[in-house]
């Protein structure tokens, strides 16, 4: 799809009604409530469930602030992974293709059987 820069990729994917169970996973651990797998922060940009893989394009989408770095680092996550909710599209005002696989994460059997988050 097409969208304009400076666009939030989160509000994009529901602009475009993408289902919420394909935006967030619901077995991802929460980062930002231990134990609290099941639920989402609802675009607050805290909880880290919903991770995509920029498979291309990464240099068009805004890099990490803060709160998402640490936290991405924090869980080991590849540098191409990020919260769709922090992604701002469009980085520097260019334009381009970007590739995204949604929810990367549940390719990983240790993504699933953690007990506990972060």
């Amino acid at each position: 799809f097409e969208a304009a820069a400076g666009s939030n990729l989160r509000m994009e994917f529901l602009r475009r009604g993408l289902p919420k169970d394909e935006i967030y996973d619901s077995q991802t651990m929460r980062f930002d409530a231990i134990g609290n797998a099941g639920s989402n922060c609802g675009g607050e940009g805290s909880c880290g469930t919903c991770l995509v893989a920029v498979t291309r394009g990464l240099e068009l989408i805004s890099q990490p602030g803060r709160i998402e770095g640490k936290a991405l680092a924090k869980q080991n996550r590849p540098a191409r992974w990020r919260w769709s909710c922090r992604a701002v599209l469009g980085a520097n005002n260019q334009g381009g293709e970007i590739d995204i696989q949604m929810k990367p994460q549940i390719a990983f059997d240790e993504e699933r059987s953690k007990a506990v988050g972060l």
